[in-house]
């Protein structure tokens, strides 16, 4: 299986959701202000972390270009969410993904990582996967650079922990 761990952070960004508007960011030192009729058009705030945040991703069963079967290998990919246009793309984010949007760009990281993952040990033999320099050479070529579409940045990358393969290569379709 595959999971993804979110870690806190402090910084927060605002974004004020009234049924029926679209989603309108809400900056540290803002007002939020409820309309003249507050039962009849509620504002619903979602707050949006805009620290770092660490998030640990495993996948399973890596398979190497000679046939081996990573077990296990869990990575540490800091991302956070992009400036870009004054938040812009966490905007649209918010208005198609509602209160689901912290699932939604969790599952993007997590598959994004997972795929990336993927590609690069299917494209390298274990023997070269085990060298030191791997590490900056997947964060480099394999992992994005950006997740959602463009709405967060990964700022770091790091492997945290890999279940090597005990015995020799398998047979792999």
């Amino acid at each position: 299986d595959e999971g993804v761990e979110p870690e806190a952070a402090e910084a927060r960004l605002e974004g004020a959701v009234e049924q029926d508007s679209a989603p309108r960011l809400k900056f540290p030192g803002e007002y939020l202000t409820p309309g003249l009729l507050p039962s009849l058009r509620p504002v619903r705030v979602l707050a949006v972390n805009t620290s770092p945040v660490e998030l640990d991703v495993t996948v399973d069963h890596l398979f190497t270009m000679d046939g081996h079967n990573i077990e296990r290998c869990t990575v540490r990919v800091t991302v956070q969410l992009s400036d870009r246009d004054r938040y812009a793309a966490m905007a649209g984010l918010a208005a198609e993904h509602g209160t689901d949007l912290e699932a939604y760009l969790l599952q993007r990281v997590e598959t994004d990582v997972a795929m990336g993952m993927h590609a690069a040990v299917k494209m390298n033999r274990l023997a070269d996967l085990r060298r030191p320099t791997v590490q900056q050479e997947l964060a480099e070529q394999w992992l994005p650079r950006t997740f959602a579409n463009g709405a967060l940045v990964r700022r770091d990358f790091d492997v945290r922990e890999i279940a090597w393969p005990k015995e020799g290569p398998i047979s792999v379709p």
